[in-house]
């Protein structure tokens, strides 16, 4: 197993960037512990594991292993092990235990190939097994299994895919990325005795050391990006807030209308941690300042937000809107912890997102720069236009599609990716418009005069795209 010893937070983003999407990772605050499921360390619920499950079930109408990780992230001891499609959220693990301040940590890359889905037939036997009490091998045994089969599936550990269905069925799990290792059982005998094995070897490409003398700048880091144990844990509004943070003014328009003046304006917060009523207050001292210079008529709308991820995800912590009678109201994002977090829990690489559009871009440039050069010679036919735009039509369709299931990356590569995206949508509006309003039987004057709009809005968003590639190259 292959061990890397990081040097700082900068060296572990930087290190971890390629891994995004691609691995799924477990920080630990003590490189030494071994990776054992709550319920293997905390023996005394293990006759408790099924009925546990059932009641969970039975009140929060899950599944079985969705009423496990459930369960796994609000205090009961279970048979899953929590993993992290998110590098940072792991990080955070690896710093949030103070007592082991002093003890190197450790974050786990696990191999993605070897995850099963959250839909399998492993999984459904799991199910059987605690839903029924532990029965017998015997008792499992049926058309689609022997023992033997049931035996070998039982006594294996998995790592679950991350998967809507089941990482995001709790709050928890979703603001840490979280999806986990299913902890099998001991098979002998006939007898489903509930502690298997707890090697993983197999599943780990590399450990990641953590050195204790950086953790203090770690969790410096992390708490800045909002990795902190309240917002993870969901307690963030009841504790540990402060009143001493500042809003630092980022963009500013004024608009002259006819009565009044509209004013649009970004204040970044500068911590993740405010108290709310104080928040509150410096809205108003805003608000007043701005009526003060600008008049009491004047229209202002103010959107607060903490760094570049809730801009680019348009994600704001309150905004505020004029009302006609009332100068302003607040409007609180209610999931915005949720979206900022699944926001960066689930980028990934710069190179991985560059690649993939970058082989869309291919497919796209031939059709386009094909049309465009045939509508430059202004003696080209209609029906010629139509049947060349028409071979491109797939080619084109397949690409978009391709760009729609594109995952986003961090808030500077989002900037290209945006680009590449709005090019490859121009090109697709441009050989669907042109075929639609053919196929109507518009006039030949009016084709021609709407192709070369498309045109040119087409060639507009390819520059900016060959803009922003020249800086991710």
């Amino acid at each position: 197993m292959k061990t890397t010893v990081i040097s700082s937070f900068d060296d572990y983003v930087a290190y971890t960037e390629n891994y995004k999407n691609n691995y799924y990772f477990r920080g630990q605050a003590n490189c030494e512990w071994e990776i054992v499921p709550s319920l293997f360390r905390k023996k005394d619920y293990l006759p408790l594991e099924c009925k546990k499950i059932q009641e969970e079930m039975k009140l929060s109408k899950l599944d079985v292993f969705s009423s496990i990780f459930k369960l796994q992230h609000y205090g009961f001891p279970t048979r899953i092990c929590d993993l992290s499609i998110s590098p940072l959220s792991s990080l955070f693990f690896t710093i949030e235990d103070k007592s082991q301040s002093n003890t190197d940590g450790v974050v786990y890359v696990f191999n993605k190939e070897f995850a099963i889905p959250f839909r399998s037939r492993e999984v459904e036997l799991f199910s059987k097994v605690l839903t029924n009490n532990y029965p017998t091998i015997d008792a499992l045994e049926n058309d689609m299994f022997s023992k033997k089969q049931i035996e070998e599936i039982l006594s294996l550990n998995y790592i679950i895919q991350y998967d809507y269905h089941f990482s995001y069925t709790n709050q928890r799990a979703i603001l840490q990325g979280g999806t986990g290792i299913l902890f099998g059982f001991d098979c002998c005998n006939d007898i489903i005795s509930p502690i298997g094995k707890n090697s993983l070897d197999v599943y780990i490409d590399e450990k990641i050391i953590i050195p204790y003398n950086i953790k203090s700048e770690i969790s410096t880091k992390l708490r800045e990006l909002g990795f902190i144990h309240d917002v993870l844990y969901q307690v963030f509004e009841s504790t540990n807030t402060t009143k001493n943070f500042s809003l630092t003014k980022t963009k500013f328009e004024v608009h002259d209308k006819y009565e009044f003046q509209k004013i649009l304006a970004n204040y970044q917060i500068s911590c993740i941690s405010f108290d709310k009523e104080e928040l509150i207050k410096k809205i108003d001292e805003i608000y007043k300042s701005l009526f003060s210079t600008y008049g009491a008529n004047a229209r202002i709308w103010l959107y607060i937000y903490l760094d570049e991820n809730d801009l680019t995800e348009g994600n704001f912590i309150c905004r505020t809107k004029w009302h006609q009678y009332s100068h302003y109201t607040i409007e609180w994002t209610k999931d915005y912890f949720i979206r900022r977090f699944s926001y960066i829990n689930e980028q990934a690489s710069k190179q991985e997102i560059f690649e993939r559009f970058g082989d869309l871009i291919q497919m796209i440039n031939p059709a386009f720069d094909d049309i465009s050069d045939f509508v430059s010679n202004i003696m080209y036919s209609i029906d010629d236009l139509v049947d060349k735009i028409q071979s491109y039509k797939n080619q084109v369709k397949l690409a978009s599609f391709r760009s729609d299931d594109i995952p986003k990356g961090n808030c500077d590569i989002e900037k290209y990716s945006n680009a590449a995206y709005a090019y490859i949508k121009d090109v697709e509006r441009l050989v669907d418009e042109m075929l639609l309003y053919s196929s109507r039987g518009e006039k030949d004057q009016f084709l021609r005069y709407w192709v070369e709009v498309l045109i040119t809005d087409c060639k507009n968003s390819k520059k900016r795209l060959a803009m922003m590639e020249v800086r991710y190259d």
